[in-house]
């Protein structure tokens, strides 16, 4: 019996009869990525549409009826590769089912599993930074960061290593420049301590917006409430650009908010010196950026703050892109009008 689809991924849903110790060995293993081998998914759902002994695909579209003590012994098997593929591929696989979290969102990801779960691995990607440095502009970037004592020890660690490769006689960059990503709402009002330490903020929209939200982006159940404009976040941006300011540092924003013409002149109202976006949204930020003054754009800001919802904040933005840059708030009309039909 053979399950795997042409691009070597394996999905199956568990028949309502699977229970206890199966179900949650088939949550342990849901999404294992076996480096170079067989990726293998078993999807955590019950259904009850076919019977308590059918596997149906991913689509929901059956395959075939096998019995669930077959079933069984198939996750058996899978678990015994694991263990042997284990042995052979090393280090890099031994946590993978401790990678494996209920939320992954809010648990060790960024600079928490750097410093408490992959030291290792981290200490060699800075040793890394450092002797690449000396070859250009470096600059490290700290993820998932809420707190300056984590800040404090990747400082400490950088360092231990500068010390490790001065007695190698390694050449290697004496002074790294070293920011943080604003992506918590711990980080961006904890700013002007974090200020303090590091030489630059980049703030991460998707994650500040899902995190203050109290949101999963990806989940279309509560996607209605994911407002980038929403006066919380655009208070948590003020907040953290007075932060640098106030430290002398630069600023920039990173994300879906930074490339979307809507927001950009809430975006620089608030004072931020640069936006982030992928190649294609290049061209009609720009245009926003050159229609509109800095006063106006502050003058906006400042009135969306003080707005009781995202959607008063959306509006006074669109209203001086109307004003300032008629033909890019066509064009947002027009994708809006396409998107309801």
């Amino acid at each position: 019996m053979d399950l795997r689809r042409s691009d070597g991924w394996i999905e199956v849903i568990c028949g309502s009869m699977f229970a206890g110790k199966t179900e949650e060995l088939i949550r342990r293993i849901t999404r294992i990525q076996f480096a170079k081998r067989e990726v293998v998914v078993f999807k955590p759902v019950i259904d009850n549409r076919y019977g308590k002994d059918d596997v149906v695909s991913h689509s929901q579209r059956r395959i075939k009826s096998i019995p669930i003590k077959d079933m069984q012994t198939i996750i058996a098997n899978i678990v015994k590769h694991h263990l042997e593929w284990n042995d052979e591929l090393g280090k890099l696989d031994n946590n993978i089912f401790r990678s494996l979290e209920a939320n992954p969102f809010l648990g060790l990801r960024g600079i928490r599993l750097c410093l408490f779960e992959r030291r290792d691995l981290f200490e060699t990607q800075l040793r890394a930074l450092l002797r690449a440095g000396v070859y250009g502009n470096l600059r490290i970037m700290l993820p998932m960061v809420s707190s300056v004592l984590e800040v404090l020890e990747v400082k400490l660690l950088i360092a231990d290593l500068q010390k490790q490769l001065e007695k190698e006689n390694v050449e290697f960059v004496r002074h790294p420049v070293i920011g943080v990503m604003i992506e918590t709402p711990a980080a961006a009002l904890m700013a002007d301590e974090l200020g303090r330490h590091v030489d630059f903020f980049s703030i991460g929209t998707n994650d500040l917006v899902q995190y203050t939200m109290a949101i999963d982006r990806g989940n279309e159940r509560v996607a209605y409430l994911y407002k980038p404009a929403h006066p919380a976040i655009l208070k948590l941006i003020a907040s953290t650009v007075a932060a640098a300011r106030k430290n002398n540092i630069f600023v920039g924003v990173c994300g879906q908010m930074a490339a979307e013409p809507e927001f950009v002149p809430l975006l620089v109202g608030l004072g931020v010196h640069e936006l982030s976006m992928e190649p294609p949204s290049v061209a009609m930020v720009r245009r926003v950026i050159r229609s509109i003054s800095f006063y106006e754009a502050e003058k906006t800001a400042a009135q969306a703050l003080a707005c009781p919802n995202a959607a008063a904040s959306l509006e006074v933005s669109l209203n001086l892109l109307k004003r300032c840059a008629p033909e890019i708030s066509s064009v947002l009309k027009k994708t809006d009008e396409s998107g309801e039909s």
